[in-house]
């Protein structure tokens, strides 16, 4: 197995004339691009830090919080925050080793640069393979509710998880064999999977990983609005679901729409060159505006459950009290002793702005499209 990346760093072109290319191995992003460097390295910086502590937060509110651990469809998010702390704990911090060491620090480490590549294929397959997997969850859990203890059970739940990462192995694992290839892009200004290597290859990975799990993500979802708008459904159809449940589960469901929209806004500028740029003529900006912006994605997840959604609202404030055995008696919030599903108690009457839209959406429940109380006034402060 070959592992010089060499060759393919003087190959990809950035600006170098012929006679440059051969010294392109030492060369300063620091020096010929200065103003884009430091945003690299500022806006990077940051994104590392707010990503660490967000995913980090979104496993321990999972973790701490029992609403959420009970629910299969957070192991799914548990999975897609993983899969985001490898970005924001290795890829990005190694990126700016990149742009501050240049290209030869990893040419003369060309296995590290291969793994490097490697962790951040795999990392974003799996982040876009778990968006996928929520969205099949919730359509189950919604739409096939007879059926859904059957198919989720906790074991198979965490298969399903595993079974993503083995698949986003099995996909870049041309790129050791010579279909495809790692590198040290000097437009993405770090070690990714080489998008020139094999172009075929570059279909097949966009085709399997990006645009087969947009398709069932589509799919489910418009399956799963078309069910709660039919304004047919009556409650014996949901068995022993109750409407509040079900109003969590929708609300989970558009949380979960909503990082699969960000993620396909994040990452659409750099899968665009991935797609067209067949030469690699598009500008070097181009590229380190996508790659920020795609890895940005893992940053932005945690926030958006925390905009979106209550139940994780809690599961937030569960675990920072936790963590900081802080007692949960402050305004608003209360503990008690019961075993109850809603052990804390959530007082506050404020709503989130996208949580807003859900009573809409939902009052076609119980047959009476006109009523709009399907959530009790009371339900605020569970």
């Amino acid at each position: 197995m070959d592992l010089d990346l060499g060759p393919k760093v003087l190959a990809r072109s950035d600006d170098w004339t012929n006679d440059g290319n051969m010294s392109s191995l030492d060369y300063n992003f620091m020096t010929r691009h200065p103003s884009l460097s430091i945003s690299f390295l500022i806006f990077t910086c940051l994104s590392v830090v707010l990503g660490n502590i967000g995913n980090v937060m979104v496993i321990g509110a999972v973790v701490s919080y029992r609403p959420l651990l009970r629910n299969k469809g957070s192991m799914f998010v548990i999975n897609l925050a993983i899969a985001d702390l490898c970005i924001t704990g290795i890829i990005s911090p190694m990126n700016m080793v990149g742009v501050t060491h240049g290209p030869r620090y990893f040419v003369n480490r060309a296995l590290l640069c291969h793994t490097l590549g490697s962790i951040c294929t795999v990392s974003c397959i799996v982040s876009m393979l778990s968006i996928a997997a929520v969205a099949v969850n919730r359509f189950v859990q919604i739409c096939k509710y007879f059926v859904y203890h059957r198919i989720y059970t906790h074991k198979k739940t965490v298969l399903y998880c595993m079974s993503l990462w083995i698949l986003a192995v099995l996909l870049d694992l041309p790129n050791w064999v010579g279909w495809g290839g790692h590198t040290f892009g000097l437009k993405e200004m770090g070690c990714t999977f080489d998008r020139t290597a094999n172009h075929s290859y570059t279909i097949f990975l966009a085709t399997t990983s990006i645009a087969l799990p947009m398709v069932i993500v589509l799919l489910c979802y418009s399956i799963l609005v078309y069910y709660v708008r039919k304004c047919r459904i009556e409650v014996r159809q949901i068995g022993s679901m109750s409407k509040k449940r079900l109003h969590d589960e929708i609300q989970f469901a558009i949380t979960l729409f909503v990082a699969f929209v960000t993620f396909v806004t994040s990452w659409s500028p750099y899968m665009s060159g991935l797609l067209f740029d067949f030469e690699d003529r598009w500008p070097k900006e181009l590229y380190v505006f996508g790659t920020l912006l795609g890895h940005s994605n893992s940053t932005i997840n945690p926030i958006i459950y925390a905009l979106a959604s209550v139940r994780f609202r809690k599961g937030y404030y569960v675990f920072i009290h936790k963590l900081f055995r802080i007692k949960m008696t402050k305004e608003g919030y209360a503990i008690d002793g019961s075993r109850d599903e809603n052990i804390l108690r959530y007082t506050s009457r404020s709503r989130s702005p996208i949580a807003t839209s859900l009573q809409n959406m939902n009052a076609c429940i119980d047959g009476h499209c006109k009523n709009n109380q399907l959530v009790p006034n009371s339900y605020a402060k569970v």
